[in-house]
């Protein structure tokens, strides 16, 4: 395992994160859970086509650049475990702050009642998780990265009814429909998109990291005005941004007439979610 997390180093950022990933692979070799892997980690022999599968991952990760969740086929998001590969972008930690949001609004009883969307769902993550408190509206351009939300939606229980719509944005919805629309859009600047980490640029769908028209700031006027048309007075938009970028997008986003009502920050500090509310 010394070994494996030596050459994992350099392309994980840290040997903390290094040694992970090389536990979350050989536990994938293994075929084995990561925790039941863990406990009996000093007695494993590896066999030798498991030991060559290992080394495969080892090599296709740290030499090939590609994503751990594109290796093992799933990914960890708030308390699931959801299918990801090419197609879609793979959730986030940061993401979950989003849902920390909303929750916290029906905590609160801030929320109005009826249904909300997931714009751009992508791999299905904010929906699966969403449909624990309200009926949701899962929306998605790509067919392939609705085929993998699909899979994702139809499995564990449901509390609440969905539907996965192909849609390019809120342009289906009826007007003052939704109580809120959560959003992890686009962006990256397509003149920052060649300076990505490998694993992301090489990985990942580009559509999912850069906005197809224009930049991300008008990304943003335009997702804030679709949100005014369909949100319910009272009703809240939920947006994650990059860091450093608030300030900026969260003017673009305000010229829609929606008012700003907080931010919230990630675990490294980074102002990550901004909350807006139609009035």
């Amino acid at each position: 395992m010394l070994d494996a997390t030596r050459r994992l180093t350099e392309r994980a950022g840290s040997p903390s994160e290094a040694r992970l990933e090389a536990e979350l692979l050989l536990a994938h070799a293994l075929e084995l859970p990561r925790a039941r892997m863990l406990l009996r980690l000093r007695e494993i022999e590896l066999p030798l086509e498991v030991a060559r599968r290992f080394d495969s991952l080892l090599s296709r990760r740290a030499q090939g650049a590609e994503p751990v969740s594109l290796l093992l086929g799933v990914r960890g998001f708030y308390d699931l475990e959801l299918a990801v590969d090419r197609r879609v972008l793979s959730p986030r930690p940061e993401t979950e702050e989003l849902i920390e949001s909303f929750a916290l609004l029906v905590e609160r009883d801030a929320l109005p009642a009826g249904p909300v969307a997931d714009w751009g769902t992508g791999s299905g993550a904010l929906a699966r998780v969403l449909r624990r408190w309200r009926p949701v509206l899962a929306l998605e351009r790509s067919p392939e990265a609705r085929a993998v939300a699909l899979g994702n939606l139809a499995q564990g229980l449901v509390q609440q009814p969905w539907l996965l719509a192909a849609a390019d944005g809120l342009s289906p919805v009826r007007p003052a429909s939704l109580a809120a629309v959560l959003a992890n859009p686009p962006y990256i600047e397509p003149a920052d998109y060649p300076g990505l980490p490998d694993d992301v640029r090489l990985f990942e769908p580009r559509a999912a990291l850069v906005p197809d028209d224009g930049d991300v700031p008008g990304l943003y006027a335009r997702i804030g005005r679709e949100a005014q048309r369909c949100l319910v007075p009272g009703g809240w938009l939920l947006i994650e941004v990059g860091a450093g970028q608030a300030q900026q997008l969260e003017a673009a986003l305000a010229r829609s007439g929606l008012t700003p009502a907080g931010r919230r920050k990630d675990l490294l500090g980074h102002e990550r979610v901004l909350c807006l509310r139609c009035s």
